[in-house]
């Protein structure tokens, strides 16, 4: 009796254990998306001379924060602070940081869009790619203020 009670624990623990772990690990491409947000967060955090730049970038990095949170909401977090970045190089003008940031945000918008097997990160997920979308339509803005080019023509 013992012995077929230690067996069906064996069993249950053998099948539910393993697959609620592979249902919280988060996706290597989710895990870079948050690195690419991290990042890019740190560029549109730094200081611009121009005062419409600025409020662009302000709002952009508003977005930023909430995209970073949902996707954290979706299980997957790294564990690293907002502040766990490269440092931003400041010698590279202007307009090479806002393309900087901007191609950081459409990598992580992509990965976001991969197929996702937890239904619970569906939602945080999608709000998150909004909110990047509309942080790319922020530094959009603030680029035309100085008719700089972020799209590389090839």
């Amino acid at each position: 009796m013992y012995l077929r009670f230690l067996a069906t624990i064996g069993l249950i623990l053998g099948i539910f254990v393993p697959a609620a772990a592979l249902a919280q690990a988060p996706h290597p491409a989710e895990l870079r998306a948050l690195s690419d947000l991290r990042m890019a967060r740190a560029i549109l955090a730094h200081p611009f001379a121009d005062a419409g730049v600025q409020s662009h970038l302000g709002t952009a990095a508003g977005l930023v924060d909430r995209a970073m949170g949902d996707v954290r909401a979706a299980a997957i977090d790294d564990g690293k602070p907002l502040d766990a970045h490269p440092p931003v190089d400041a010698s590279l003008p202007p307009r090479d940081l806002l393309r900087k940031a901007y191609v950081l945000l459409q990598s992580a918008w992509h990965d976001l869009g991969q197929p996702e097997a937890n239904p619970n990160a569906i939602a945080p997920l999608r709000r998150a790619r909004r909110d990047i979308t509309n942080s790319l339509f922020e530094i959009r803005a603030a680029a035309r203020i100085h008719n700089w080019v972020l799209e590389q023509s090839y």
